[in-house]
């Protein structure tokens, strides 16, 4: 690879952490507009993210009980 692919990947990687962090934000103001039985669905989805972005863990089960 070279260093333009390398730093293409760099940018990419950046913009696409910016848009979750974007989403992250509208996704809490959406919850709180939400009833309190439909908050599991932003729950997963942020932990998801959470995971993978932070702590290199893979994703995790989506809740059997309330599947989206």
């Amino acid at each position: 690879m070279t260093d333009k692919t390398y730093q293409d990947l760099i940018n990419m990687n950046y913009r696409v952490l910016t848009l979750l962090g974007m989403m992250t934000a509208v996704l809490m103001d959406v919850k709180s507009s939400q009833p309190a039985s439909e908050h599991y669905k932003f729950d997963w989805i942020l932990q998801a993210l959470n995971d993978v972005v932070y702590f290199n863990k893979p994703i995790p089960p989506l809740p059997e009980n309330h599947l989206l």
